[in-house]
Formats: C-alpha cells, structure tokens, sequence
C-alpha cells in the first residue's frame, strides 16, 4: 500500500472518531475532550488547541436583549430587556462601568425582586453609578428575576396592584387619594380606587372614612367607626365568572361587620367581621364559609372564586377553606365598603388595602402580590 494512502487513512479514521487538528506536518492529531463546560481555544496553526473557561462577559451599551447565562460590561447610557424564556436557575449579570443611566426591562409577565421589593410586571431596575454590579437569578415559581448579588444600589419601579390585568377596585389605606400624599390625620376621607375602574362616593362627609396615620408599618389606613354608620359606595364594572379578593385589615371592637359587601343581602359577596364570634367569614348568599375564627391584629385575607367549581380562602398566606359553592358572582357587585348596602352591621376596623380583580389570579401572581402586600405593611405571610 501506497504511503501516503496509508498516511491519508489514519487521518480519517482519527477524524470520524472525534475532534482533530492538522499540526504542523500536516499530519491530523485527535483532540481530548477538555473539561465540561469548558471552551476550545486556538493556539496558531499547527498547534494543538486547549479547553479554557468561556469569557462570559461582554462589553457593550446601548439598547439590546439580554442572552441568558451571559455577563455585560456596560461602557456607556443602556437600556437592556432581559430574556424572555428563561427556566428556573438561568442567570444574567451586569457590572456598570459608566455613570450614565443603565435601565435593566423584565420581560412582559416577569418582575424583577431585590430583597423584599419587587418591580412591576414588565418593570424595571436602573443604575446610574460606576462601578455597580447586578446578578439576577431566574425563578419560574413567581415569574421573578431575583438579585443574586448587588454592588450599589438599583432603583426598582415597585410592584403596583394596578400592573396585573383584570383590575375590579384597589383601595390603598396608605395613599387613599391615589396622590402619593398622604390627607391630615382625623380627617374623613373620600378614598378613590386606583385601578380607575369603579367610582366611589359618599356624599356625607361624617360617613366617609377617618385617616389615621402611623397605624401599620409606619403608613396609615381608614378607620371606620360605628358610630356614625361608615359607608362607601361604588358603582362601576359588575363580577365576572372568576374573580380574586384581597384585603388587609384590623377589627378594633368586637362588633358584627360587613368589611365590605353588596347592596342588599341578596347581593354579595361579602366579608363579615365577627359574626358569631368567628374573626373573618366569607359570605355569598347561600355561600357562608369561616375564614378565621380566632384571628387578632392585622391580617391579609383572599377569596379566589371559580363559579360551580371552587371558592377558596388564604389568611396571611395559609390555606383557611376551599369549598364548591352554590352562588355565582357573574353579574353582581362589590356596592359598599365599611358596611351592608342596608346600613347595618357597621363595625370598627381598619382597613389597610383592599384589591378586587375581575379574573383568577396565577400563582405567579398570587404570590407577587403577597410579596407586596408583605413589604409593604411588615406582614408575615407565606408565599
């Protein structure tokens, strides 16, 4: 056999087994395996490369999509989606080595979470100081681009009850005008619904509710008071076939109470306070569950509804019924707040947010939401 012929097929079979090289003869070397993870790296012609770990950074600025498992270096003004379709554990990292503005968007059904604080969905994180650094970890569980590790500081667009679709009503105890201000401490507040669907309205002031200040977290909330019948209204968007309710709140005496309810007591649904001696019930006509019967202090309460299929409960998080239940609440309305439609069962309580979606929250948001609701008023709640 030929030399060369035979030169040439040892070349072929080193190269239909794997990785090879031609070094400097000519001649075709195979190429070990390297270590996992790990890159090939040239060496020159006819030299044999080696296995380096990958340079995951790049530097660059300006406005582009960020690639999972990649760093950035950013030199200058950048503006920056994160990935779209990241899984559980997908990481993304930004080192700042510029004073100019460095805007960090999650992607459209994601936030971004540093700490306790969260962004809104499709919210975002901003830097403007050289030498900060940022890593996010993608969690799938809450649809969350979480801060592994922080150099400086990151300003979030904080989470805002308002960012999830299917708003019903939001009225925030804290900020009851929706101004960001918050009114005088002992003055009756006509308190408005930040989801700008519904319209509220109380046209004698002494029925309107009190704002107390420093009540929880160091932020205020409405107080009502029995004695002068407290009564908001609110006339808008009807319930739909699935339907969320969130709210936080404090009874202060131990009177019955409608939290909140319809118009008559054949419209509802309702939360009452204290009927029977039980802390919280949900109430929807022939739909009377317990949600807590010996609960003290501030609380956060959800109802989720799926009409003819489930009605469940959480009290700070933890799972307080689930039943099938026999009224639907297409059509109807959540007509007063602080007290029945009927002008009875008026109690004492504070009410320190209440948030309605026409829409059965995820779990993604449900927990988003507890996050917020956690943060903001210094809660302990399971998520």
């Amino acid at each position: 056999m030929d030399a060369s012929m035979s030169t040439t097929n040892n070349n072929n079979n080193i190269k239909s087994q794997g990785l090879a090289y031609r070094d400097s003869s000519g001649a075709f070397s195979g190429i070990d395996g390297g270590t996992a993870n790990f890159v090939m790296q040239s060496a020159g012609t006819g030299v044999a490369p080696s296995f380096v770990k990958p340079n995951m950074f790049l530097t660059t600025s300006g406005t582009f999509n960020a690639t999972k498992g990649r760093g950035y270096i950013l030199t200058g003004a950048s503006t920056i989606t994160l990935p779209s379709a990241p899984t559980t554990g997908d990481t993304v990292s930004f080192v700042c080595d510029t004073a100019s503005s460095v805007v960090l968007t999650a992607s459209a059904g994601q936030v971004i979470s540093i700490q306790a604080v969260i962004s809104n969905y499709a919210g975002t994180a901003t830097s403007s100081t050289q030498g900060n650094a940022i890593t996010l970890v993608y969690n799938s569980g809450d649809t969350s681009w979480i801060a592994n590790k922080v150099i400086g500081t990151w300003t979030l667009n904080t989470f805002r009850p308002n960012s999830i679709t299917g708003g019903y009503m939001w009225i925030d105890g804290a900020d009851p005008l929706g101004t960001g201000t918050p009114p005088t401490t002992g003055t009756n507040v006509l308190p408005v619904d930040k989801m700008s669907i519904r319209t509220l309205a109380q046209a004698t002031t002494s029925r309107r509710p009190v704002y107390d200040s420093g009540v929880l977290n160091s932020l205020g909330c409405l107080k009502s008071d029995a004695a002068v019948n407290t009564l908001i209204t609110a006339t808008g968007s009807s319930l739909t076939t699935t339907n969320s309710f969130i709210l936080v709140t404090q009874p202060s005496s131990a009177a019955n109470a409608y939290l909140y309810g319809g118009s008559s007591t054949s419209d509802t649904p309702a939360i009452l306070s204290n009927f029977g001696g039980l802390s919280y019930e949900w109430f929807n006509i022939g739909d009377r569950y317990t949600i807590s019967a010996g609960a003290t202090g501030f609380n956060m309460i959800e109802v989720y509804q799926t009409d003819a299929s489930n009605v469940a409960a959480l009290l700070n998080g933890a799972s307080a019924f689930s039943n099938t239940p026999t009224v639907a609440l297409n059509g109807k309305n959540v007509d007063t707040i602080f007290s029945s439609g009927i002008g009875l069962n008026v109690g004492t309580f504070y009410l320190a947010e209440l948030i309605m979606y026409r829409a059965l929250l995820t779990a993604a948001q449900k927990t988003n939401i507890r996050r917020y609701i956690a943060q903001k008023w210094g809660l302990a709640i399971a998520s």
